[in-house]
């Protein structure tokens, strides 16, 4: 729908130079004209405000000597900053009614407003994700922060929007590059001039200055409650465009007392989990700072909010798209119950998979402890993981039964008495002792209260850990020592005449080799071949170590 000409002013030349064309927006304070600058031979955006009638030709001129000056701070604006609409002529018009018009000529921008990117957005169910509304504001940001810190003629100077919303922040294509703009820097000022001059005029009381009640602040409000405007009033006009553009509703809506209850309700703040907008706890703490009821709990600057919501995206982000890591639990112990004698533990886990944890337990037969206080400081490390023993020592194991004697019944194979490991599902855990034994049960796992006997009990898993018993074969060590003493005898004094008859047959083989490359025919002793003659005294070694080794076994 094509706005009205509210000021009659369509196929007119203002100012020499501009050709009014059309009327593009509206608003409460002015309407936007499309004109043509007949100089430069391009299109412009003519501004124009709406101001009170009742304003005396004094009052008009304070008021332009005013919007000059603002209109000549804002010029300076954009030539250092880009990303603010550029202005290019400032005057004033009595329209044919008579009615007095300031008006400003700015840049013509091809392009669409947030709030129009966000509407066409929705219409195709792709609503903006705050981290892509982050990327495209992150200019203007960076644009209202060094307004805020502007170096003017006489110094710095804080140049303050006061009316920041999604409709003043533009994306335009300009030279073939999208480039985000803001718009209407230094208006809101100039109207303010012109409301309190009419303020006195008409003998009313003051009032706050102009502002769009639905982005309005508390301290546009209330003024003597909540202090003056500031750069804190620009980040509450940030943060409520960027909720409005994620929420896809206007968040502050309803007539002029309600928005004014809505905006000043300490229980109520308009932040995006407010307006179901599904974010982390961290963003909303961020919003819920930024649009604090009071000024004084508000981020002081723009700088500030952006960078402590640019820390709470990036942790959200890193949490997403980073791999689990693995899992350390640090300084489990295990000990003999009663005693200080320590055993090393090993952990190996991605949390989302299988977890093992080695236990390299005491080789006596005797009670086992864990130390459930610092498994349970693990906790955090180990995403998915409950149920973990309250802070104190839990027994693992305890000794094992003295062997059955021949005339007792065999020990059951499966025991469960308490307390037990319960199982749950993967990671798996796998306990281990000299000489090792492995039993697994998942990390998931609940260990409970103490009682006088344990077992690991798990999906086809149930049994003691074993102690030695002389009915069972000898363990690994052993065999091996049995082996070592046997290689000692078969290797003693005794054997050496078979190790050199063994030795013999190798010098004559290799002689008869070397002989037979050199002269080319096979080496004999008389009618004996050389390699006849180390065959048999090998045949003889083989002989002497089998008679040596058949002693040794009848000795032991």
């Amino acid at each position: 729908m094509m706005p009205e000409d509210v000021f009659g002013i369509v196929g007119s030349v203002l100012a020499g130079a501009f050709r009014v064309e059309a009327p593009v927006a509206e608003g409460g304070f002015g309407v936007v004209y499309r004109a043509y600058h007949t100089g430069f031979r391009a299109p412009v955006a003519l501004k124009c405000l709406k101001i009170p009638e009742q304003l005396g030709p004094a009052q008009q001129r304070i008021f332009l000597g005013q919007f000059r000056a603002e209109a000549e701070l804002l010029f300076r604006l954009s030539a250092s900053i880009s990303n603010i609409v550029r202005p290019l002529h400032v005057d004033a018009f009595v329209s044919t009614a008579g009615r007095f018009v300031p008006f400003i000529a700015l840049e013509w921008l091809d392009g669409q407003t947030l709030d129009a990117i966000a509407a066409e957005r929705r219409e195709h169910t792709q609503a903006l994700l705050l981290p892509e509304l982050f990327e495209l504001l992150t200019p203007v940001a960076q644009a209202l922060d060094r307004a805020h810190r502007f170096q003017g003629a006489d110094g710095e100077v804080s140049i303050v929007h006061c009316d920041l919303k999604p409709e003043n922040i533009i994306v335009a294509r300009v030279a073939g590059e999208q480039i985000v703009k803001v718009l209407d820097f230094g208006i809101a000022k100039a109207r303010s001039v012109a409301s309190q001059a009419a303020g006195r005029v008409s003998g009313a009381p003051l009032e706050p200055g102009p502002f769009t009640p639905a982005y309005g602040a508390p301290e546009q409000w209330l003024p003597k409650r909540f202090g003056e405007t500031g750069p804190w009033t620009d980040v509450w006009g940030l943060a409520l465009s960027m909720v409005e553009a994620l929420s896809g509703h206007l968040v502050i809506d309803g007539d002029r007392s309600a928005m004014m209850a809505t905006v000043l309700d300490p229980e109520r703040r308009p932040t995006p989990r407010q307006e179901g907008v599904e974010v982390s706890a961290a963003v909303e703490a961020v919003f819920l700072r930024a649009l604090a009821l009071d000024p004084k709990d508000r981020f002081a600057r723009v700088t500030e909010f952006w960078r402590e919501l640019a820390l709470a995206l990036q942790s959200r982000s890193e949490r997403a798209a980073r791999p689990a890591p693995e899992a350390v639990i640090p300084d489990l112990e295990v000990r003999p119950s009663g005693s200080h004698v320590r055993s090393s533990v090993r952990v190996s886990a991605p949390p989302a998979e299988a977890m093992e944890l080695e236990f390299d337990l005491p080789s006596a037969a005797v009670a086992l402890e864990l130390d459930a206080e610092q498994l349970a400081d693990a906790r955090r490390s180990i995403p998915g993981l409950s149920g973990y023993p309250s802070p104190e020592r839990v027994p693992l194991a305890s000794p094992a039964p003295p062997a059955p004697s021949p005339t007792s019944p065999a020990a059951p194979e499966r025991v469960s008495s308490e307390p037990r490991v319960q199982v749950s599902s993967e990671p798996r855990v796998q306990v281990s002792s000299e000489p090792r034994i492995a039993r697994s049960v998942p990390v998931g796992a609940r260990l409970a209260s103490p009682r006088p006997a344990a077992s690991l009990a798990g999906p086809e898993l149930a049994s003691p850990l074993p102690a030695p018993q002389a009915s069972r074969a000898p363990a690994g060590p052993a065999v091996v020592q049995r082996g070592l003493t046997r290689l000692q005898a078969l290797f003693g004094q005794h054997t050496w005449p078979a190790l050199a008859l063994l030795g013999a047959s190798v010098l004559v083989t290799l002689a008869d080799q070397r002989y037979a490359a050199e002269n080319s025919r096979v080496f004999t002793l008389g009618p004996l071949r050389a390699v006849w003659l180390a065959g048999l005294l090998m045949v003889a070694g083989l002989v002497a170590l089998v008679y040596r080794f058949s002693r040794v076994r009848d000795d032991r």
